[in-house]
């Protein structure tokens, strides 16, 4: 979704200066939409989507941001049933607007970007629900105007995070789910390398892509590659940037946590303990626990970790799982301390039974292999 809201953006900029869409106040209205979405404030983003909506009527602009507050509302929880019905109608209506734009000036850029982007939403929650065809039948729709980004990145260094994401995920997402190798084969190849490479020069040189580069660099290369150190200048980017979204906020602790900051780590906790999102409930015990631990201070640290299964017991959700393993990897250690390795083996077991990201699997993939 956060891919979704920076290739629209970037798309409008790097393609549509002379357009009257990009002329004040409309430019102006747009950004400030785009911003409240990353800093998760609701109510002035609702405000500023009805102003919008005064001068640009009847534009699938509008639908598309509509879902995406959607989408960011609960975020990194899951929506529930009338939220993706609703998330669905608004994509439906997006996409049936950007054709008939089309239909009247078939190289309008920035109605390619909204239709490639509402197509591209949809894939992604076709992914998450298992219908892997059905978003593979909706990523094909957005798959041309991919390509013409690569076409036009070195004028319009916007396009480097859209080419860069591409380069990195065409090779990755079949790494991680294998069913997709079977229809994947249309696609044009990647290369995880350079990607990494375009991503790094959209953070370094465009305007409008700099916090969605930072936001996916920072995923790829913690999760991913495993390297904590090279994901920091990210994570703390996007929380300084953006202060109200406790989601980058998370992370950037999460970051910290990995590389052993516990100070850094431990002032930041402050804001997460102020909210009451179950979310954030959960990743301030988990990373309170760890910072605990690492003052020795064990019986707390326990306390904390069964704390923040207990809140997330129930919750299916891949972000909530990563932050379950981290408690269960906790317990795990705190076992081996009190010589029980049988226990510890238990917890690692279920560590590993939810989580897809290597980051997450490698404690209790090198203690198992080895008992």
């Amino acid at each position: 979704m956060r891919l979704a809201a920076i290739l629209i953006l970037s798309g409008f900029l790097a393609q549509a200066q002379n357009r009257d869409l990009m002329k004040e106040p409309l430019r102006s209205q747009i950004k400030e939409c785009f911003n409240h979405i990353y800093n998760s404030d609701t109510y002035e983003f609702g405000q500023a989507a009805e102003q919008l909506k005064k001068s640009l009527p009847n534009h699938p602009m509008n639908n598309l941001l509509a879902a995406l507050s959607i989408y960011w509302s609960k975020y990194p929880l899951n929506l529930n049933g009338a939220e993706i019905e609703k998330l669905k109608k608004l994509l439906d209506e997006s996409i049936s607007k950007c054709h008939v734009l089309l239909e009247e000036e078939p190289d309008a850029f920035d109605i390619k970007y909204i239709d490639m982007v509402s197509h591209s939403i949809l894939a992604l929650g076709h992914s998450r629900e298992g219908q892997f065809f059905k978003a593979a039948g909706e990523a094909k729709k957005a798959y041309n105007y991919f390509k013409e980004g690569f076409k036009l990145m070195e004028e319009y260094p916007e396009f480097y995070f859209s080419s860069g994401l591409y380069s990195y995920y065409r090779e990755k997402y079949p790494e991680i789910y294998p069913i997709y190798k079977t229809i994947i084969w249309v696609f044009k190849s990647g290369d995880k390398k350079e990607g990494l490479r375009l991503m790094k020069l959209a953070f370094d040189q465009s305007e409008f892509a700099k916090a969605e580069a930072a936001h996916y660099l920072s995923h790829i290369l913690l999760r991913y590659e495993m390297k904590p150190i090279a994901a920091l200048p990210y994570v703390r980017f996007l929380a300084n940037e953006y202060p109200g979204n406790l989601f980058f906020l998370s992370n950037y602790i999460e970051t910290n946590i990995f590389l052993e900051r516990y100070n850094e780590a431990e002032k930041w906790l402050v804001n997460l303990d102020e909210s009451e999102h179950p979310y954030y409930r959960t990743a301030y015990a988990v990373f309170q626990g760890r910072v605990a631990e690492s003052k020795y201070q064990y019986e707390l640290a326990e306390t904390l970790f069964n704390e923040a299964l207990a809140i997330a017991e129930g919750s299916i959700n891949e972000e909530t799982d990563n932050l379950k393993n981290l408690a269960l990897c906790g317990l795990a250690r705190l076992s081996l301390l009190n010589n029980n390795s049988e226990k510890a083996q238990e917890y690692y077991e279920l560590a590993l039974e939810d989580v897809k990201y290597e980051i997450y699997q490698q404690e209790p993939d090198e203690f198992l292999e080895v008992h």
